[in-house]
């Protein structure tokens, strides 16, 4: 964001997850900071995550978007917006919720991102409950963010260009969501 070097100590820590470790900006709380852990395998994949993002965070409302890179006493970060509920408090992972979610208002709200996906031709690679957050609402709604895991790993990245094997990934990725989070799978497109 500017030239300054942020001083980032263990009190900003906020998770790790494989291959990344993420701390709260110090003086902005609206944004996170994630690190690779393992130097050159964590990078790509961060640099990775972030071509995808550049291209679709502007249509995917759903994700959790880039904002750039920062200079700090851990090195070179990758800025994100933090995702927050609306009251600015942290949003916490959907497996915190998991016991009080009606899955009747979740079941919509996990169409919507597949549908989303297939109408831009997106990828995800990662749809662990743990890359999903729940941001609240005010009115006792909430929306889901997705906060790590997007984006095409594949080395041939065919489901890029074949809407074929887009529908494919996605059905595998959605249905094993589906399955941890006791929703239907009724909506998946089979290609």
């Amino acid at each position: 964001m500017n030239g300054k070097i942020i001083e980032i100590s263990e009190e900003h820590f906020l998770g790790k997850g494989g291959t990344k470790r993420v701390y709260r900006h110090p003086n902005d709380s609206s944004l996170c900071i994630k690190f690779p852990k393992e130097k050159k395998r964590a990078l790509n994949g961060i640099l990775r995550e972030i071509k995808y993002l550049k291209k679709y965070q502007d249509r995917l409302k759903f994700l959790s978007p880039y904002l750039g890179e920062v200079q700090s006493n851990l090195g070179t970060g990758y800025l994100y917006q933090l995702a927050q509920n609306e009251d600015g408090s942290p949003a916490v992972e959907i497996r915190q919720h998991l016991d009080h979610l009606d899955r009747k208002s979740l079941y919509p709200k996990v169409v919507e991102i597949y549908d989303q996906l297939v109408k831009e031709h997106a990828v995800v690679s990662d749809l662990q409950i743990g890359n999903i957050f729940v941001k609240e609402k005010s009115s006792d709604d909430y929306d889901l963010c997705l906060v790590d895991g997007f984006g095409n790993t594949n080395f041939i990245k065919i489901c890029d260009y074949s809407k074929y094997f887009l529908l494919k990934k996605l059905h595998r990725k959605f249905k094993r969501l589906c399955f941890k989070l006791d929703l239907p799978d009724d909506f998946l497109k089979s290609s």
